[in-house]
């Protein structure tokens, strides 16, 4: 067993002369926690008159993380001994068990479905059932990629949109074969943690980032469980131009601050899977204005060709069927609203998904505008035509820049 953190600083302290430096007071701390099979941030802040302020990632003042914080500032904290390792909570299942009921409920909901045929079973009893059974076999909170799966097979069984719902099985039926130890290799990896990973989690790929400024782009309620029960947030770093996601359940905290927003992340996690990847902001400032100077690099980091983005979606969609749903944030040279199209500087095209009532408004602002500098919005495959949804645009004017949001 390693050493705990208290050992290991005493170690340390007693390794430093004593007549170096001198006493100094400590006022902050941030600390890493991990309890309950997930690893939280805690910051300890020391207020004028002796009070505490503390704050934890997860957004809970009273979890396990912030008493083990507190314990160990307070001299009291005692390292977990073999048998108490930090892990999953006493009422989580065990993960291999819960893989194979999963894969046997997802095995059962592929069945009912393909039984039923794409025109009967949105609202039959045995596709209801399946799915009850699928998230019955998970610990709560339901992992956000499990929700969106099941959100995104209902809308399409509703829309009887049968190439939709071949998507979403397949996407499932690759699930299963993994969690069946199917030899997926690092993609299966990734693809097992889109769906079952949790915010927090110990395990799977993940990259730390540091100093990020990201602009709030997008922001949309989507189906999960429920109809619009997970809200997804679309960031843009104004460094390298990737694209993030901010996913959260109605009942779970996220970032804080409108749409759009400047975020500077001091800290922050972002998970594999399907691009956009998912963020995790662990440490982080927010302003509700975005500068002009600011609103101009989001337009120079814009994709500023259309011909590098069907190998991307193609790929996006191959690697995870079930849950890839590709967004970006495109240059406009030219837009054409009645001919529902957007060109870039080299002629290349991108068809317009619009509804009458967002066509109108985006026709009216380009006339009152001096031209668009970019649109964000998810892209589509109509027909073998790869498409827009609109979400968001900037359009430039005489005193700079117009920000607009669509949905």
């Amino acid at each position: 067993m390693t050493a705990s953190l208290p050992d290991a600083a005493r170690a340390a302290l007693e390794a430093l002369r004593a007549d170096e430096g001198g006493a100094g007071e400590v006022r902050r701390v941030s600390l890493e926690v991990t309890a309950a099979g997930r690893t939280e941030l805690v910051t300890v802040t020391l207020k004028e008159g002796g009070a505490l302020l503390v704050a934890a990632t997860d957004g809970r003042q009273d979890g396990p993380h912030v008493r083990a914080a507190l314990a160990l500032l307070a001299g009291a904290y005692e390292a977990p001994t073999e048998q108490d390792e930090p892990g999953e909570e006493p009422s989580a299942k065990a993960p291999r068990a819960e893989h194979a009921e999963i894969a046997d409920a997802l095995d059962e909901l592929l069945v009912a479905v393909v039984r039923m045929g794409v025109a009967e079973a949105y609202g039959a009893a045995s596709v209801d059932e399946a799915i009850e059974r699928l998230l019955g076999c998970v610990s709560p909170p339901v992992p956000v990629g499990i929700a969106r799966f099941v959100g995104r097979l209902r809308t399409a069984l509703a829309d009887q949109d049968t190439p939709a719902v071949a998507q979403v099985l397949d996407g499932a039926a690759r699930v299963v074969a993994e969690l069946r130890g199917g030899e997926g290799g690092q993609e299966g990896a990734r693809r097992l943690q889109a769906w079952l990973g949790r915010p927090g989690d110990l395990e799977g790929e993940r990259e730390t980032v540091f100093d990020r400024t990201l602009v709030e782009v997008a922001r949309e309620w989507i189906a999960g469980t429920s109809r619009g029960s997970i809200q997804r947030r679309y960031m843009l770093c104004t460094t390298t131009g990737a694209l993030y996601r901010e996913d959260r359940g109605r009942t779970e905290p996220g970032s804080v601050g409108p749409c759009p927003r400047q975020v500077i992340a001091g800290l922050a996690e972002v998970e594999a899977g399907p691009v956009p990847r998912r963020l995790r902001l662990m440490q982080y400032a927010v302003s509700p204005r975005v500068t002009d100077a600011l609103w101009d690099r989001t337009t120079q980091v814009a994709a500023p060709r259309y011909e590098s983005l069907r190998p991307e979606f193609r790929s996006s969609l191959k690697a995870f069927p079930a849950l890839a749903e590709p967004f970006a944030v495109v240059g406009v040279d030219e837009l054409d609203v009645d001919r529902r199209l957007v060109m870039d500087g080299e002629g290349d095209a991108l068809a317009l998904s619009l509804e009458p009532a967002v066509a109108g408004r985006l026709g009216a602002l380009a006339q009152e505008c001096d031209g668009v500098r970019w649109i964000a919005g998810r892209l589509w495959d109509e027909d073998g035509v790869l498409a827009i949804e609109p979400f968001s645009v900037l359009f430039a004017t005489g005193s700079g820049s117009l920000f607009e949001r669509l949905l």
